[in-house]
């Protein structure tokens, strides 16, 4: 059977999303947190429903994730001093250092796929699937893929 372009693209996830995982687990690390850790490395101090729309997790996992994050130290939630119904998500210095150590995994596993494709259409590549994804914000009733 052949499969069709979302189908091998489905591969191209899992097969990924595994050697994440495994190279994590080597590292002593969750691969789980990968999402979370990565957007609040670039958007610290955020709130957990930031965290629900980027992940596209549901609100409960986020929740029970940041209290085994906190438990490990990884995130601090503090109340925001604007709101006090809102709670406010922030990496802690271990938690900087699992984005650090987590980008290393995945520059890693990327310089060993990625080179079996040219400058050229690692590009045409890339431009295809933000396609792909554009389209399938729209029909989801979204402006964009940001939150992905």
């Amino acid at each position: 059977m052949k499969k069709n372009a979302l189908m091998l693209i489905g591969d191209i996830h899992k097969l990924f999303k595994c050697r994440i995982k495994e190279a994590a687990e080597r590292n002593n690390l969750s691969e789980t947190y990968r999402l979370i850790i990565f957007y609040l490395a670039h958007n610290n101090g955020s709130n957990q429903l930031d965290l629900v729309k980027f992940t596209r997790c549901k609100a409960p996992t986020i929740s029970l994730t940041l209290q085994k994050m906190e438990s490990e130290g990884l995130v601090e939630r503090i109340q925001s001093k604007d709101d006090a119904r809102n709670t406010l998500v922030y990496l802690t210095e271990k938690g900087f250092e699992y984005d650090k150590k987590m980008i290393e995994i995945i520059k890693n596993e990327e310089s060993n796929i990625l080179p079996k494709l040219t400058k050229d259409e690692t590009e045409e590549l890339e431009r295809i699937l933000t396609k792909l994804i554009d389209s399938m914000c729209q029909n989801k009733g979204e402006d964009n893929n940001e939150n992905i």
